[in-house]
């Protein structure tokens, strides 16, 4: 697993791929690609601003990771900016995560939601895969 995540083709909408060796390396690195999609530039060398943390809950394991990036989508929205994610906790129906702000506005694209669309966490050889479906 050399790579976080690729774009792979979708019309119309933005489809990622991510992995991760361990679950919470799934959840930053679909952070990290959709913040990086909407940057249109890697954020790892960005210098850290302002951070916070954010807390999500979900009543599945599944959804969490969706609810915790359209959680992310909100945060980016209101305070115009991109973030690094640095999971603190994270269970089957609960993630809380430390969040530095990188980057302000204004962004190259922008990403609606992400759906719920054939999403499923797969357990693989090298560790955790899923694929995710934005909506532009």
């Amino acid at each position: 697993m050399n790579k976080p995540y690729e774009i792979l083709e979708h019309s119309g909408d933005l489809r990622l791929r991510v992995y991760g060796k361990t679950l919470e390396d799934v959840y930053t690195n679909a952070a990290r690609g959709m913040f990086e999609v909407i940057m249109e530039a890697p954020i790892s060398n960005i210098p850290s601003k302002e951070s916070e943390e954010v807390f999500v809950e979900s009543g599945d394991s599944d959804a969490l990771l969706i609810d915790f990036l359209n959680e992310l989508l909100y945060q980016s929205d209101i305070h115009n900016a991109v973030f690094k994610v640095n999971i603190m906790e994270l269970t089957k129906y609960r993630v809380r995560a430390h969040i530095t702000r990188v980057s302000n506005g204004p962004f190259v694209l922008e990403i609606k939601a992400v759906t719920h669309h054939k999403m499923k966490i797969k357990k693989i050889k090298d560790g955790f895969s899923t694929e995710l479906l934005f909506d532009l």
